[in-house]
């Protein structure tokens, strides 16, 4: 079971304070508070640190850490739910750059499926089976098309909205503009 930690300002220094919180009737004034983890609780019910702290800067403890092992409070900003677009690369070539053997002649066995083989294109991934399409080496031009995360550059999906290697949010562009 975990603790159910928060944080807040201090009133007197607007340093943050972490601890257990506490919202009482302080002298007729109702006040937030926080309660150090490292606080001693005395016989008859004294606490030796009461902190007050300003409500509005209550946060707490999700039960999760970032990649550095740093504590994730609720209502911290966490960029990477900030969306970001996605990294575009779009480029063409005038051929392909077909796989070669070591004589330098394409190579037609690259690509082997059941009874399928043909030529890859080492820049785009191109391929298709010289028996069933013996032009196919001019039909399709050499195009990379690729979207990438802009946190952490894998491939993506032009529509996925968050990248699954990192957690990065995408901004989703209004393709109707």
């Amino acid at each position: 079971m975990r603790e159910v930690l928060f944080r807040g300002k201090q009133i007197d220094n607007g340093d943050w304070i972490e601890g257990y919180y506490l919202k009482a009737d302080w002298n007729g004034k109702e006040i937030s508070a926080i309660i150090p983890q490292n606080t001693v609780l005395y016989s008859g019910n004294t606490i030796d640190s009461i902190i007050e702290i300003d409500p509005k800067t209550l946060c707490r403890y999700t039960g999760m850490n970032d990649k550095k092992g740093k504590w994730i409070w609720e209502n911290d900003i966490v960029s990477r739910m900030i969306p970001k677009p996605l990294i575009h690369k779009y480029e063409e070539y005038p051929e392909h750059q077909w796989r070669r053997t070591e004589d330098g002649e394409i190579d037609d066995g690259a690509m082997m499926y059941e009874n399928h083989n043909g030529p890859v294109c080492e820049r785009c991934g191109y391929t298709f089976c010289v028996f069933c399409d013996p032009n196919g080496y001019d039909k399709e031009p050499c195009v990379i098309d690729e979207y990438h995360c802009p946190e952490c550059n894998h491939l993506l999906d032009e529509k996925d909205r968050f990248c699954r290697y990192c957690g990065q949010a995408i901004l989703q562009e209004d393709k109707n503009r």
